[in-house]
């Protein structure tokens, strides 16, 4: 008889296995991308498709004892990412936000706010003040031309251009609250 070796030296050598998490996070790794855009495709809103990227991957992992891990797999997510991303869309639209108390005001500093008032107000009485007396104020008041270039551009004398503004600032006045 002559003696055989049973084991050749390749199968001594120990094999080893990826743990069944290093497994799951190549997967993990490997379908992100795929279940961000089912999610997306099926109506979820950006801002929240990665938390529900994440719930798809959680169910996985609840059942990856019962998974095989192949073509099968993105079938599955595809499936699971449905079901996620409806019950999603479902919820959101009883989802409401309870204020539990009043806004705070905002920081700003009265002069600000005055300011603001203004120029509502001033945007109200624009209208009022009607076509010849309103560019005279804007351009003067707003936006700080100088007088002899608002008579060029309006194609007016100088002394009309003062007394438009002047007339404009009266009516204005009388228009403002006490």
């Amino acid at each position: 008889m002559t003696n055989l070796e049973v084991c050749p030296e390749s199968a001594k050598k120990p094999v080893t296995f990826p743990s069944p998490e290093a497994s799951f996070a190549q997967f993990y790794r490997e379908c992100w991308g795929f279940v961000r855009s089912v999610l997306l495709k099926r109506g979820v809103p950006e801002r929240e498709a990665d938390d529900l990227t994440q719930e798809v991957f959680v169910v996985a992992w609840r059942r990856r004892d019962s998974m095989v891990w192949d073509r099968q797999a993105r079938a599955w997510l595809y499936t699971v990412a449905g079901y996620i991303a409806a019950n999603h869309c479902k919820l959101a639209r009883h989802r409401t936000e309870a204020f539990v108390a009043e806004l705070p005001e905002p920081a700003v500093h009265p002069q600000v706010t005055q300011a603001m008032d203004a120029t509502r107000l001033l945007w109200r009485a624009l209208p009022k003040l009607g076509a010849k007396l309103a560019p005279v104020l804007v351009a003067y008041e707003i936006e700080g031309r100088s007088m002899p270039e608002i008579a060029r551009t309006l194609g007016i004398r100088l002394k009309t251009a003062y007394a438009r503004l002047q007339l404009a600032r009266n009516r204005l006045a009388h228009c403002a609250p006490v």
